[in-house]
């Protein structure tokens, strides 16, 4: 559920941004379309307006026009009826009605209706004429015709009375389908440009998700000793952040996997001999004793008449067998000694190879978290950006304000300026609403970046954690192999005794003969053996003791060693 709902907002944080950029760019490419297509319409009947103007007056050769007695227009006694087949002329080339007006009345058109239809100027229209200025219509109503019209004032040849107006114009309906076709081809464009967008953020979208889901399911199992988990595949090829992460969380998975694997090893190594040690504690032990009971009978034999002297010989060979058996088990014990010694050192070279690489895990752990930490201070540098766009944006706002003012000031003059302070103003506005949603990405971002950081710290933890473990371990197997070789120095000294006891016991055995010498000689002895195996007997429990001990840390060892899955 975690990973699709990361999925998904991934996803958003890409693509919802997307869809409202194109989609606001749309919405303005459309307007600017029709507003390009009104000027341009307009500038084409200014134009059209002003070269018949020019054409008439150059026509006049300095006389006064007028309407002579039959509603014919004139210069002077000269009739300009040859104007109006021009027009008419002009409409079957272009199709641009064009309308000559003296005072607010048609007198020449090449309209289909003609004068007939009893055209006048609007009192609107006729105003303005009046005062010198132009006027346009995108939605003129004349003849039963829709049409965009421009209206310009007339004047006489000395320029400064105004007798009529001239009115060009052309069909609405092919204006409008012209602004529709050039809007629907910015329309499909632009909707083939946003899909194509969007498209291409979903799936770097899905491909940052892979590597980051990838790399969670291995942490996951990572923290609960499972490393058979496999690698991560997805992104490893990348030379970014992301492509050092999946990297990184592969090398610690192989490192920790191969020092685990040695340790586990090691460590039954360690329980099997600790095993052993117990045993032949165990086996010293018991010959202890039967030797203990040996050196009673050979206490009573000593006090004893001559007459026991034949069961003082079969105690002495009994001795003799129980103290070669006591050499054996003395020499295996050593043998066992020197092997754990051995085993340990292994254990204990495996526990520095294990630290040194959880070291070297800490290392790499604080590498990320400082990586993640460059990319949060990135994210607060974006930030700060988004706010300078956002006041630049409002200045930006505030001095197409004062543009559109002064634009407002130069009257006709200033409208081309103030038409390009309005673009000015839209541009801030949506600048504006851009640095917002960056900011809000970048806040976003930077959220999610504070959860890594916490997750690698989390980390980190439980790896100091266990180096700390590690180093108590290590600790105690050092402790160990001290009572490992104290054990052995001990056993050397129970062999040199035994093979004095042996020593003693084969005096005995030659000089039995003198048995008063012997007996006295064998009380002696029998007490220093006594003493001798009093000292053996804890030796050997001593031995015991510590074999459990070293079973018990083995057992440990090996429950700790068993919460990791390596195979």
């Amino acid at each position: 559920m975690y990973k699709k709902s990361f999925k998904a907002r991934i996803i958003s944080l890409t693509a919802i941004p997307l869809t409202v950029t194109c989609i606001a760019l749309i919405l303005v490419a459309a307007y600017q379309t029709s507003q390009f297509s009104e000027k341009n319409i307009q500038e084409k009947l200014i134009a059209t307006c002003h070269a018949f103007s020019e054409s008439l007056n150059a026509s006049t050769e300095g006389e006064n026009i007028a309407i002579n007695d039959e509603g014919v227009l004139c210069s002077g006694d000269f009739e300009l009826s040859w104007f109006e087949e021009t027009i008419k002329k002009y409409y079957k080339e272009t199709g641009i009605f064009v309308s000559v007006f003296y005072g607010d009345n048609c007198v020449m058109t090449n309209m289909k209706n003609e004068k007939s239809s009893g055209i006048k100027l609007s009192k609107d229209v006729y105003g303005k004429i009046i005062k010198g200025e132009t006027y346009f219509d995108l939605d003129a109503k004349i003849d039963g015709e829709r049409l965009v019209a421009e209206y310009i004032p007339l004047y006489q040849p000395n320029g400064k009375e105004i007798y009529g107006a001239l009115f060009c114009a052309t069909d609405r309906n092919e204006f409008v389908n012209s602004v529709r076709s050039v809007a629907d081809n910015t329309l499909v464009l632009s909707f083939i440009l946003m899909v194509l967008s969007i498209f291409i953020s979903v799936r770097m979208s899905v491909n940052y998700n892979h590597i980051i889901g990838d790399a969670s399911k291995v942490a996951k199992k990572l923290a609960v000793g499972d490393f058979t988990v496999g690698n991560i595949s997805h992104g490893i090829n990348r030379s970014d952040a992301l492509g050092d992460l999946a990297r990184n969380v592969n090398n610690l998975k192989k490192q920790f996997t191969e020092a685990i694997g040695g340790v586990k090893s090691n460590i039954g190594i360690l329980v099997n001999n600790s095993s052993n040690l117990e045993n032949a504690s165990e086996e010293a032990a018991e010959s202890m004793e039967n030797f203990a009971v040996a050196i009673e009978d050979i206490a009573t034999g000593a006090t004893s008449t001559a007459s026991k002297v034949e069961s003082s010989v079969k105690g002495v060979s009994n001795i003799m067998n129980t103290m070669n058996s006591i050499n054996e088990s003395v020499f295996k014990t050593d043998e066992f000694t020197e092997e754990m010694e051995k085993n340990s050192k292994e254990v204990a070279s495996d526990f520095d190879e294990l630290i040194n690489e959880t070291v070297k895990a800490v290392t790499k752990l604080k590498d990320i978290t400082n990586k993640m930490e460059h990319v949060k201070e990135a994210v607060e540098t974006v930030t700060v950006a988004a706010n300078d766009i956002n006041s630049i944006a409002a200045q930006t706002n505030l001095l197409s304000l004062n543009a559109s003012i002064e634009a407002a000031r130069a009257g006709e003059s200033g409208r081309g300026f103030a038409v390009v302070a309005s673009e000015i103003s839209t541009l801030a506005d949506q600048s504006n609403e851009a640095s917002i949603k960056i900011r809000d990405i970048m806040t976003r971002l930077k959220e999610e970046t504070e959860g890594a950081v916490g997750m690698v710290n989390e980390m980190s933890i439980m790896i100091d954690k266990q180096d700390e473990t590690s180093r108590k371990s290590m600790t105690s197997l050092n402790g160990l192999i001290e009572d490992i070789n104290k054990t052995k120095e001990m056993v050397n000294e129970v062999r040199n005794g035994s093979i004095s006891v042996t020593k003693y016991c084969e005096e005995v055995n030659e000089d039995i003969s003198s048995l008063l010498g012997i007996s006295q000689q064998n009380a002696a002895t029998t007490q220093e053996a006594s003493a001798t195996i009093t000292q053996v007997s804890e030796i050997t429990l001593n031995v015991k003791r510590m074999g459990n001990d070293i079973k018990e840390v083995a057992d440990k060892l090996d429950e700790l060693m068993g919460k990791f899955i390596i195979e």
